[in-house]
């Protein structure tokens, strides 16, 4: 099918290459199709080359196709938009990037005329009303702000009757078979990395040879009847059914060109039938794509500033060019020539900065090991399972849905899972896809089905599915097992492009907040309406009333932040006649809990986002649920009008502007905020009305602690240092840096009214809270107190158990678990060069041992009392070692002990049990990289000589409320500045254990000695 090869060199006649699989040699020749000659401009050394159904002759390769780079999968429907019948134009890409979106009735028709196909599949007798009513249901806030609806109805209408004529009646005739409407599956997806594109097609047939794509508007070409076809249809469209043929003729082994039969269908047209063949076009701008697109993220997109319309569309001439293309193109980039040195310069490098992470999320951090989706071609199946990123060798159960569409399908694994040392968490997107039983799992080389995990457990898991099916035949595949692996979405970062341009369009006087140019102002003689509780909660009500831009409000772990500080304000603001909430957060967890605490307090909502990532006990509250009892759009935008608190995550308001179109909001409270890059919030803040005449956000609290895990990031410091001193002028030094820790450097320095910082703690226990108050909050943390908080700690009782006596006499106890390098990497630096695949690197059985043993110790304590959710919790860096606790674990035969939670930090935070027991897990110095990878200076209140924050340790401790016991080696440890002062700390307070392993695990130890 395919070589890939490394690039070592070129001429004008062939490229010079080594064979990956081999490491042999090779030459090709590239100039043997003329379609291939432009091959040279794409390349440097180093690039990966897929040779496609290469032939040799005299040592010399001569491909069908080359394709360059090819594990950077480029989408179908973008590489498409860069044909239009005046030419074709790979930098239209660029401009595609950067559009806003427009919701418009032609995009409205051709998404419910794509329903209706849906529908006619699976039951052509749907009335028309039930389809309408149903995509109202899920377009809602699209149709609210749409324009040009009056003739909606008689267009889809006519579409439909297009529809059932073509499926009935044209398809039958024009393939060789019969046709049987029920063998479709809808929505399919593919990825190539053969060809380095993918592709979801509308609907194919179960033997993949006939392959449709539908589109509601206008053919561009009528040329009558050719052969019985009618050969009508739009450039791009062309293209775009040549490559989901290209994605089965070379991706799929077991299919043959000759016998796929690939059609366009234009529902606007009674006899709206094209059929299409394939070209090698597309791959070239497909190509060219690629290295643009690798290109941005290594130089940026500075060439904005300059570039004209005849640029980016090079000989374009004609009408449609003079009057609609160019105008529109020049308005589009008017923004970013006009804007300031400072807007622009913000501008491009945060473009570049999302241009990098969306390559880093396709081809992977060399840091990381299994970090870009291309992980999923190029890693062997035991690197998977070792990273726990597969599920593999799974049955499948189809629900019985009685006539209705399949949405959720269940996959039952063929043992028992530990799902806590997988990759995979509710909530995830994934794509699922079967494999033959006799062979490993390849999702390059079969239909893949994509969604989102909706439920997982140790037997099996639901997915909830993106596009769903109409007929269980889909799913029934004979001899076959499934896999599971992590999905990838490029919609995610196309948002990000979106807000970015939104930035510079919107509103100067919040670009200049935003940008530090001016100082947010406050209003001294607001009051509050309402009374919250204590002085503390008062005052930080009041401030936020008072502040008219923006607000920051600061939460140490346990301060209720989110059950006192965002609630408060929301209740405060509820107050006020006629005021409108918007209520966010950066993950779907903190989304619920903020649902949560407005439940509990009958505070009515709606939320917006997927059904699928929202808690069971909130989807009352979801869009879609709202809308059922609505039968018009002036009923649902009184049902808009009317709700006056909205929740949802960042992710789903940059997919949705249209929000901000339909209402405005007086304030936005922004949870979590110290984990949302500014590429991920500047959008949202800096939404237009419908109008575009004013500012979809009036102003905007930030809810947050810089002190807890940062935004996940893929690229390195060295990547994400800011060097344009306009940027540095205004905070702006690293782009991993979030949006609410610059802007608090920023407050702190011109306005601290705009500031507040939670002090009263109601989670830890003061024993345990006394050391993170003391290294990373200066002692400003002070017990609220709560019940456990006044609790005494009892002296050690009578027991032999030493386990027992810390778990009674000491809050929080730091053990000792010494080296053993009988089962650790002996080499003690960074010199081992094949310490990222070595397994037991990540792997501590010591430790792990030694958790067991507590974990056991406690439960024992309290088994009268104990709650898997509440009681107990295990957090440690790897997820080789979570295996391995909980097999050491299991091993007790303590039933009830396999369902706590054993996780890392970054899955822990927002969570707390009453034991938290902390395994440092590592064994040689350079393992210390990965745990100070989130250790800064802070130089606040320090005379500017700063202390050093360990992000990482603080969450880990504050998870605790009653029992720390942290666990790890003192010699290897010392070595950090941080957990050296830990270790001290625990020795001057007596809670250091220094025992062998072996008497730990058994309890041969008294603290008293």
């Amino acid at each position: 099918q395919s070589i890939r090869c490394v690039v070592t060199g070129w001429d004008s006649e062939r490229i010079f290459g080594v064979e990956e699989d081999s490491g042999s040699d090779i030459e090709i020749d590239y100039i043997h199709n003329d379609s291939m000659s432009y091959i040279a401009e794409c390349i440097s050394k180093g690039d990966i080359l897929s040779l496609v159904r290469p032939r040799y002759e005299n040592d010399v390769l001569y491909p069908e196709l080359i394709v360059v780079n090819p594990d950077f999968l480029v989408n179908v429907t973008t590489i498409a938009a860069c044909f239009e019948d005046y030419g074709i134009f790979p930098m239209a890409s660029v401009l595609n990037k950067i559009k806003p979106r427009n919701i418009s009735s032609d995009i409205l028709l051709g998404n419910f005329a794509g329903q209706l196909l849906d529908e006619f599949i699976y039951d052509n007798d749907t009335p028309y009303n039930d389809s309408i009513r149903n995509f109202f249901r899920e377009n809602i806030m699209a149709i609210l702000t749409c324009d040009g609806l009056d003739t909606f109805h008689e267009r889809a209408m006519e579409q439909k009757g297009n529809i059932s004529h073509i499926i009935r009646d044209v398809f039958p005739k024009e393939i060789n078979d019969s046709f049987k409407s029920d063998r479709t599956i809808l929505e399919p997806s593919f990825i190539s990395p053969i060809l380095g594109i993918q592709g979801r097609m509308d609907w194919l047939d179960m033997s993949y040879r006939i392959v449709v794509e539908q589109k509601a508007g206008k053919a561009q070409y009528r040329r009558g009847v050719a052969e019985g076809v009618f050969t009508k249809h739009k450039e791009s469209h062309y293209i775009q059914v040549q490559l989901y043929r290209a994605l089965l003729h070379y991706g799929m082994v077991h299919i043959d060109n000759e016998n796929i039969y690939s059609f366009l269908l234009y529902s606007k047209y009674r006899d709206g039938l094209v059929h299409v063949a394939t070209a090698p076009k597309a791959i070239e701008v497909r190509n060219k794509i690629s290295c643009m697109e690798l290109s941005f993220g290594k130089d940026g997109y500075s060439f904005l500033s300059t570039i004209k319309a005849q640029d980016i569309y090079p000989k374009a001439q004609g009408l449609l060019w003079e009057k609609y293309v160019c105008p529109q193109t020049e308005k589009l980039l008017a923004p970013i020539r006009n804007a300031s040195l400072v807007e622009r310069e913000y501008y491009l490098r945060f473009m570049k900065f999302v241009s990098t992470e969306h390559i880093l999320s396709k081809l992977g951090n060399r840091e990381k090991e299994m970090s870009g989706f291309a992980s999923v071609w190029n890693s062997t199946l035991q690197e998977k399972r070792e990273a726990g990123c597969i599920y593999e060798r799974l049955g499948i159960i189809i629900p019985d849905t009685d006539g209705k569409s399949i949405e959720k399908v269940t996959l039952r694994f063929g043992k028992r899972i530990d799902n806590d040392s997988s990759d995979f968490r509710i909530g995830d997107i994934v794509m699922f896809y079967p494999y033959r039983k006799k062979s490993n799992p390849d999702a390059t080389n079969t239909i893949l089905f994509r969604g989102s995990i909706s439920a997982i457990g140790t037997g099996s898991m639901d997915i909830t599915l993106r596009h769903p099916q109409t007929d269980r035949k889909v799913f029934m595949e004979e001899d076959s097992f499934w896999a599971v692996e992590h999905d990838c979405m490029d919609s995610l970062t196309s948002s990000l492009y979106g807000g970015l341009y939104l930035f510079l369009t919107t509103d100067k006087r919040r670009r200049d907040l935003l940008l530090c140019q001016r100082k947010p102002e406050t209003d001294k003689k607001a009051v509050l309406k309402g009374d919250y509780g204590s002085e503390e909660f008062n005052t930080v009500t009041l401030k936020a009333i008072q502040a008219k831009d923006i607000f920051i409000i600061i939460g140490p772990p346990g301060t209720g932040k989110t059950s006192h500080g965002m609630l408060n304000i929301v209740k405060e603001h509820l107050l006020y006649d006629g005021s409108n909430i918007l209520l966010t957060a950066y993950t779907n967890r903190a989304v619920d809990e903020i649902c949560g605490k407005l439940k509990e307090n009958g505070i009515e909502f709606m939320r917006i986002g997927s059904e699928n990532v929202c808690a069971p006990e909130y989807r009352d509250s979801m869009l879609r649920k709202r809308m059922e009892c609505v039968s018009n759009i002036n009923e649902a935008r009184i049902v808009f009008q009317q709700t006056r608190v909205i929740c949802a995550t960042t992710s789903s308001l940059s997919s949705h502007p249209e929000l901000f179109r339909i209402k405005h909001f007086d304030i936005a409270v922004i949870d979590e905020a110290s984990q949302i890059l500014e590429p991920q919030i500047v959008g949202i803040l800096c939404a237009m009305n419908r109008n575009g005449d004013g500012l979809g956000i009036s102003k905007f609290v930030m809810i947050g602690d810089e002190k807890q895990l940062p935004a996940v990031v893929q690229q390195s410091a060295k990547e994400s240092i800011v060097n344009e001193k306009v940027l540095r002028d205004i905070g702006l030094v690293d782009c991993r840096l979030s949006f609410f820790e610059r802007m608090l450097r920023w407050l702190r320095t011109v306005n601290k009214e705009c500031i507040h910082q939670l002090t009263s703690q109601g989670r830890m226990h003061p024993d345990i809270a006394d050391f993170p108050n003391m290294a990373f909050y200066y002692n400003m943390l002070k017990p609220v107190p709560v019940e456990h908080q006044l609790e005494k700690t009892e002296q050690c009782n009578d027991t032999d158990n030493g386990i027992e006596q810390i778990l009674t006499a000491k809050r929080m106890v730091f053990v000792n678990s010494h080296r053993n390098l009988s089962h650790n990497n002996p080499f003690d630096g960074a010199q081992n060069g094949n310490r990222n695949r070595n397994e037991a690197c990540n792997v501590n059985p010591t430790e792990a041992g030694m958790i067991a043993a507590t974990v056991v110790q406690a439960y024992k304590m309290e088994r009268h009392s104990f709650s898997p959710l509440t009681s107990i919790g295990v957090i440690v860096p790897y997820r080789n070692q979570i295996t391995e606790i909980r097999n050491k674990i299991d091993e007790y035969g303590i039933k009830c002990l396999h369902d706590i939670t054993i996780d890392t930090v970054e899955r822990f935070q927002g969570s707390q049990r009453d034991i938290i027991i902390y395994g440092f897990t590592v064994s040689t110095p350079y393992q210390l990289l990965f745990l100070e990878s989130t250790q800064y200076v802070d130089r606040l209140n320090t005379d500017g000589k700063g202390i050093v924050i360990d992000r990482k340790l603080n969450v880990a401790m504050t998870r605790a409320r009653k029992r720390l016991v942290i666990i790890g080696d003192r010699g290897i440890l010392n070595r950090n500045i941080v957990f050296k002062g830990l270790i001290d700390y625990a020795v001057e307070h007596g809670s250091m254990v220094d025992v062998s392993p072996d008497d730990y695990i058994e309890g041969r130890f008294s603290i008293n000695t």
